[in-house]
């Protein structure tokens, strides 16, 4: 099945080559879903902005809408999602493009490592299948045929890139033989196998111990900051996110409502439901309790009106409850989405 083994195999070029600075930008975007009892807005006008060598975390109770809003970029979704605004990577906007020509592009700039890598993983087939119809499918869009044995030597290449000791063994291996962590490896592994220039981790980390959990994260932050790649982090971890990321996203009820680098976010935290969070983790000093915020997500099919958090805001006014808040800008690069804000300099 494979060529003679490469006892120290090295990453090829394709792998670690530096990569050109682009931009993706996300304007107004939403995402709605018809169902029995109407019509559900998950994702409603989001906005995003990632340059390359930046790593952002989105962060949010389950059920936000971040991994619906990554899916949306990544042209994911299903056909009985309705989606609205503007997806553009480099001033061309992804949702205009002829079907052929978008799919074209998100594979050769964009991938995603899922949440379950065992899921992600095809079961009836080894690690070295999977990585040589990946990367054998690249090297076609790219014009290219590969044999059989450089197609092997790309693939060890790339497990040992990822830090997975005797890629020989992994690539005979099935998915079930192989432990979460080195599975999420696999499945990093493969994202890498198109080269792209993105890569959106959604919950990466979510069925693994702390150890293999810290192991993971290091590596995908090496990506970024040794690679120049870019990558956009769904994590319900604040602890992750002050580690790691660059900026943060902050999602409520489908709507981003506040935007911030890392540091001002968590030393000058503004919006209400931004707080909130915070105060739900636990603090290892025992100086405070953490504590929770009161009510739940709303329903996306009779979401409230105005701004969706204000039933659960201890400082809802009445134009709260009438009028959605704009973004305001609050310092350098930090945005909220709060009528707190209103006026504020």
């Amino acid at each position: 099945m494979s060529t003679t083994p490469d006892t120290n195999p090295t990453p090829t070029a394709q792998a670690v080559r530096p990569h050109d600075a682009h931009t993706l930008r996300v304007a107004d975007l939403s995402v709605t879903f018809r169902g029995f009892e109407g019509t559900a807005r998950v994702v409603d006008r989001a906005n995003l902005e990632v340059g390359t060598g930046e790593l952002i975390g989105i962060v949010g109770e389950t059920g936000c809408g971040k991994s619906v809003l990554m899916r949306a970029l990544l042209g994911l979704l299903p056909g009985t999602a309705r989606v609205e605004g503007e997806v553009s990577f480099d001033g061309r906007d992804l949702r205009r493009l002829p079907p052929r020509e978008r799919r074209e592009l998100i594979l050769a700039h964009f991938n995603m490592v899922f949440q379950d890598p065992v899921g992600s993983l095809n079961p009836f087939f080894t690690v070295g299948d999977q990585m040589r119809e990946v990367l054998e499918q690249a090297a076609k869009r790219r014009g290219r045929r590969e044999s059989r044995a450089a197609l092997n030597q790309q693939a060890r290449a790339l497990l040992a890139h990822v830090q997975l000791d005797d890629p020989e063994r992994v690539m005979r291996a099935y998915p079930f033989q192989l432990s979460g962590g080195m599975n999420q490896r696999v499945s990093i592994a493969l994202a890498l196998s198109t080269d792209p220039w993105l890569i959106v981790a959604d919950e990466p980390t979510t069925a693994l111990d702390v150890t293999v959990q810290a192991e993971v994260l290091a590596l995908l932050q090496r990506l970024v900051r040794e690679e120049g790649r870019s990558a956009l982090l769904i994590t319900h971890s604040m602890g992750v996110v002050r580690t790691m990321a660059d900026r943060v996203l902050v999602m409520y009820a489908g709507v981003v409502v506040e935007e911030a680098p890392t540091a001002a976010l968590f030393s000058e935290p503004r919006h209400p439901y931004t707080v909130g969070l915070l105060q739900c983790v636990p603090r290892l000093t025992g100086q405070a309790m953490a504590t929770g915020i009161p009510g739940t997500l709303p329903n996306y099919t009779h979401a409230p009106s105005g701004c969706r958090f204000h039933p659960r805001c201890p400082h809802a006014m009445a134009i709260c409850r009438e009028r959605r808040p704009p973004d305001f800008a609050v310092g350098a690069s930090h945005r909220v989405a709060c009528w707190l804000y209103d006026g504020h300099q």
